[in-house]
Parts: structure tokens; C-alpha cells; sequence
């Protein structure tokens, strides 16, 4: 057996493997149920695909330690099969098609970064499983009609409408704008967020763009400084943001900043002391946040801590849902034929163990999209961390009739 056990340290097999086995032991021939997971465990998007990682890892092993799943007549013992897309479209597309044809798997998580996942779910209508995407929040990966695509996060431009609006709200009506807009994950947003702000008589007085590796945001801040405007808005991901901040402040700017990148404050606090983020807002789908999410997010903060070392980031909480709706769908389906949890995702409510709190149409979960919906928030830096302000308003039947729309469209 240890022989065994060694092996599966040096193939390079999650730890959680290692308890499916030793679970095993204790019962010849029981059932394995293969999980999958896709996502960005090295390079610039591993900020959001590592925790999405170890949130699932920490729900596996929940599972697992209780003495797996009861799906219909067999308990089942769980193995998380991963790999690493580094935020690759073509790694992505590699990884799952090893996961479906090679490792036996149905059920695939994951999924952090918008161009790695769109390719994915613009094909996954063929394919015999089910795809359940945590924080990729590009809008077209849930009109792509297909059946067996779930997301219970909401796309990025189901805030841009809703952050428009209250943008202009809060008093500035002239905005410099510095964002990943190549991105379709945050051009859909800043889209429909410029839309309203501008039917409310605001004004864009500068668009700059950066990408998602780039760390000097230099040359683009400059340029916002020629014209006057009321305050900065930057949107991309959490350590772009960051600089963004930082680099603002050291050219002698000290005025309001807004912000969309999901990220925590201590991902902000690597790049950007706490003086440089003093005027700072930031709008995103409400993750965790433990302040806000009550026991339930305390007590998954608490064990999340003592088994990482460190606590959830701001997105964790995406993924570790999505994996408690394949749970609930195992369960209420009474099978693991792929089809039939299809089906009884689509017509579930919210897991008991999620820790979100999303907003049901119709006592479903997700739409006819495979869409869910969760509040928007706005949260303040005050003292070295964000700190929640309020819920901005949102639309989710509305906006669940345009995504609608934009399936009929193709």
C-alpha cells in the first residue's frame, strides 16, 4: 500500500486522491466517482483560479471524510482529476478533452478566466458531461444554448447596466476610464456600464487599455490626465487594478478611484500600499466575504484557513458552489448519468451549502440559460481592507431575457 501511495505523491495527484484511496481500503470494491477541474493553477490568472482550486479540494475532501456521496443505491468515495490551463484557450480545450475521453469524467469545474473557458463552452453543447464555471464572467459562455453549461455567477455585463447608473449616482459625471478592454469578459461590462452612465448625461472623457500580464500602467495614466474628469475608473484583473492604484497615486493623482476586479485586499496590498488606496471603491458580484455571508461564511473562512494557511480570496466562493450544485444534482438525480443531473440542476433550487446569496427565478437556481444571479455589491477601502457599503440594484429577470435574446441571435 505505501508503495502505491508513493507513486500517486510523485504522479502529481492532488492530496485528496490520496484520501479517496485510503478510503478505499476500507471497503473492497467501492465506487469512485472522477471529478474534474480545469483551471489557472500557474501565471497571471492563478490569482483567481488557485483558490477556485482549493475551495473545491476543501469540498472534496468534506465529502470525502463524511464517507463520500449517496447517489440512488451507492455511496460514492470522490477523485479530483485537475490540470493546469494557465488561462490558455488551447491549454483549456486540451485539458478537458483529456479529462472527457482519457480520465473517465463527466463533471468538470473550474474555470476562472473568460478567454480560457468561452471556447470550452461554445463546444460543450456536443459533448457528453457537464460543465459547471465558477469566476469566468464573459457573457457569451451562457448563450451558447447549450443544455449542460451551468454558471451561477453572473457575467460581468449583468453589472454594467446597474454600476452605470449608480456611478452617476454617487456624483461624478465625468469618468477617465483604464481597463483590460480587449477582454471580452470586462468589455462586456464596461459596454453596457458606459451605455447607462452616458443616457444619464455623464461623460467618458478617456478610454486607455492594458492587458492582462502588463504592469505599467504608466503611459496610459498619463494620457488620462490631459483632459479634467471627476474620477478614475479601472477595470481588469486584481493585480492589473492594483497598479493601476499605485501608479495613479505616484503621478500626483489623489482623487476617486472605482473599480471592478474581484480582488481581496490582500491582493491589492502586494502591489499598492494602503495610502494609495485610500479613495478607492470596488464593484463586483458579491463573493466571499465573511461580513457579509454570516455563520455559514465564517465557519467555511475558519476551515479554510486552518487548511490552507490563508484565507479565501474574494472569488473562492464561486467555484466551492458550483461544486455543492453537482452535489445536489447527484443526489436529487439518484444517478450519475450525465443527462438526468442535467436535468435536475436545471430544476434545483440553491444548495444548502452555498454560500452565496443568489436570487432564484422562479425557485430555480439557474435560468433557461444555466444562469444564476447574485448581488451586486460596492465595498469601500477603509483601514487596510474593502468593507462592504451597500447592494447596488439589479435585474435578474431582465437580464436573463437578454441573455435570451442573444442565444436566439446566433
Amino acid at each position: 500500500m505505501y508503495r502505491h501511495l508513493y507513486r500517486l505523491f510523485r504522479s502529481g495527484l492532488a492530496e485528496l486522491t490520496i484520501a479517496a484511496f485510503l478510503l478505499g481500503c476500507g471497503s473492497a470494491g467501492a465506487a469512485v466517482l472522477n471529478i474534474g477541474f480545469v483551471d489557472a493553477l500557474t501565471g497571471t490568472g492563478a490569482v483567481y483560479g488557485l483558490p477556485q482550486f482549493e475551495a473545491v479540494t476543501l469540498a472534496v475532501e468534506k465529502v470525502n471524510s463524511a464517507g463520500g456521496v449517496q447517489v440512488g443505491n451507492t455511496r460514492y468515495t470522490l477523485k479530483l482529476i485537475h490540470y493546469d490551463n494557465k488561462s490558455d484557450a488551447t491549454e483549456s480545450v486540451s485539458a478537458v478533452r483529456k479529462l472527457l475521453d482519457l480520465d473517465d469524467v463527466q463533471f468538470i469545474l473550474g474555470f476562472a478566466s473568460t478567454p480560457a473557458t468561452t471556447p470550452v463552452a461554445q463546444s460543450f453543447a456536443r459533448e457528453k458531461g457537464i460543465l459547471l464555471v465558477g469566476n469566468a464572467a464573459g457573457q457569451a459562455i451562457t448563450t451558447q444554448g447549450a443544455k449542460n453549461v451551468f454558471r451561477a455567477r453572473a457575467p460581468n455585463s449583468y453589472v454594467g447596466s446597474p454600476l452605470g447608473k449608480w456611478l452617476y449616482k454617487q456624483g461624478p459625471k465625468s469618468l477617465a476610464v483604464i481597463g483590460d478592454l480587449t477582454n471580452a469578459g470586462f468589455s462586456d461590462e464596461y459596454l453596457l456600464l458606459k451605455q447607462a452612465y452616458t443616457a444619464l448625461g455623464g461623460k467618458i472623457v478617456a478610454e486607455e487599455t492594458f492587458h492582462s500580464a502588463d504592469r505599467d500602467m504608466y503611459t496610459q495614466l498619463t494620457k488620462t490626465k490631459a483632459p479634467s474628469f471627476d474620477a478614475l475608473f479601472a477595470i481588469g484583473n486584481a493585480e492589473q487594478v492594483a497598479f493601476v492604484y499605485r501608479q495613479a497615486n505616484e503621478l500626483g493623482y489623489k482623487g476617486k478611484i472605482y473599480s471592478v476586479s474581484a480582488g481581496t485586499a490582500a491582493q491589492f496590498l502586494k502591489v499598492a500600499t494602503p495610502e494609495q488606496m485610500k479613495n478607492g471603491t470596488e464593484i463586483y458580484l458579491v463573493a466571499f466575504d465573511p461580513n457579509i455571508l454570516g455563520e455559514k461564511g465564517k465557519q467555511f473562512a475558519a476551515d479554510f484557513q486552518k487548511r490552507f494557511n490563508h484565507a479565501p480570496d474574494a472569488t473562492t466562493a464561486n467555484a466551492y458552489d458550483m461544486f455543492w450544485v453537482l452535489m445536489d444534482g447527484l443526489k436529487r438525480a439518484g444517478t450519475t448519468d450525465w443527462k438526468k443531473v442535467a436535468d435536475a440542476i436545471r430544476d434545483a433550487g440553491v444548495p444548502k451549502e452555498a454560500l452565496l446569496p443568489y436570487s432564484p427565478l422562479n425557485g430555480k437556481l439557474f435560468d433557461s440559460n444555466g444562469q444564476g444571479f447574485a448581488p451586486i455589491g460596492a465595498f469601500d477601502w477603509k483601514d487596510g481592507n474593502w468593507v462592504f457599503r451597500e447592494f447596488l440594484p439589479g435585474d435578474p429577470e431582465g437580464f436573463s431575457k437578454f441573455l435570451s435574446q442573444q442565444v436566439k441571435q446566433k
